[in-house]
């Protein structure tokens, strides 16, 4: 999975992608995702961050993936992927 997450052909597309979200908003930055950050870890039912209905549980995701959260917010890590907010 690292290899996939550490992928620069990966990363570039995904980046790319987040540039034509913010195209296509049209808006300031809440109209669409700026970052991104690949997680080796998909969500966890048992975790209870998917629903029984298979929707992801916002509180669940916020609280079993703190530090992931942090890593997004920090804007001096190379973690997370990107465009011009």
């Amino acid at each position: 999975m690292s290899e996939i997450i550490g992928n620069e052909k990966v990363r570039t597309a995904i980046a790319s992608g987040l540039a034509r979200l913010k195209a296509q908003s049209g808006g300031g930055s809440s109209g669409h995702a700026t970052r991104a950050l690949l997680l080796a870890e998909p969500a966890s039912v048992d975790g209870g961050e998917i629903t029984d209905k298979g929707y992801i549980n916002q509180r669940a995701v916020l609280m079993r993936r703190g530090s992931a959260v942090a890593t997004l917010e920090n804007d001096s890590s190379g973690e997370w992927i990107g465009c011009a907010g």
